[in-house]
């Protein structure tokens, strides 16, 4: 678990992975970066989804302020009947790779998709996992 404040350096390597088949600057979306007076920086950019839009926002602490890293999710298109998209705040925190990570893994909760299991033909074992484990033990 790391605790330690993250350089915007740190970040920009953290993002790296997510260009794994696109280059960066066509992944990542710009939207503002700046240097604070006391040595503080702070970085706003999109990542877009099919579906979403998700905004980052990050910032390095300084003298008055702690570092900062959190995101919003935000629909693409509004549903039918409303003039407006809908969103989420995710996970926020200090600026660490656990933030990171958690904000990482609002995202993948957000964009993956259920399984059609009626349509793949597979039957769906209603058993909770503790079940078959403990009829072992006891056999």
């Amino acid at each position: 678990m790391s605790t330690d404040d993250a350089t915007m350096d740190n970040l920009r390597a953290w993002i790296k992975p997510l260009a794994r088949f696109i280059p960066l600057d066509r992944v990542i979306h710009d939207i503002e970066s700046e240097s604070n007076e006391g040595g503080s920086e702070s970085w706003r950019f999109n990542i877009y989804t099919d579906r979403y839009a998700y905004r980052i926002s990050a910032r390095t602490a300084g003298p008055q302020r702690r570092s900062y890293l959190g995101a919003i999710m935000s629909t693409r298109k509004p549903r039918a009947g409303e003039d407006h998209s809908r969103g989420n705040d995710l996970h926020d925190g200090r600026l660490t790779l656990d933030t990171w990570r958690n904000i990482l893994s609002d995202i993948v909760g957000i964009e993956i998709v259920p399984l059609d299991i009626a349509a793949a033909g597979a039957v769906i074992d209603e058993t909770p996992a503790s079940e078959p484990v403990q009829e072992a033990a006891r056999a």
